[in-house]
């Protein structure tokens, strides 16, 4: 349980990670198209210039998603999120097998072989 319970934690962190990546690089690509000074910047995205020092040095882990949609909105961009059902893979009761596994008792102690 604790395995499933981790990979979910997992795959929700991937995501959001994969989202501010995405978020992040339309900010630096904004900034770079206009030709900002990182001043000019944070003063157009309402945040400080060590911020935008941040974000242009790729330092994902201080940036939230909430706050990289607010600094595209400052910048006049339009952020779209599309939702869509992800298929998970399921197998079915009796689709797969175990190994089985036999006790011999050959010199007087329990071997264990798999098959």
């Amino acid at each position: 349980m604790g395995s499933a319970i981790s990979s979910v934690t997992f795959r929700r962190a991937a995501e959001n990670l994969r989202v501010r990546a995405m978020l992040m690089a339309a900010v630096v690509k904004y900034i770079r198209q206009e030709e900002m000074t990182q001043a000019e910047a944070a003063l157009k995205l309402g945040v400080s210039q060590p911020r935008i020092s941040d974000l242009m040095r790729g330092k994902i882990d201080v940036f939230s998603v909430d706050t990289l949609i607010a600094m595209l909105a400052r910048a006049g961009l339009k952020v779209k999120i599309q939702i869509t059902k992800t298929k998970v893979p399921r197998i079915p009761c009796g689709t797969f097998s175990l190994p089985r596994c036999d006790f011999l008792p050959l010199d007087g102690g329990g071997q264990v072989q798999y098959h």
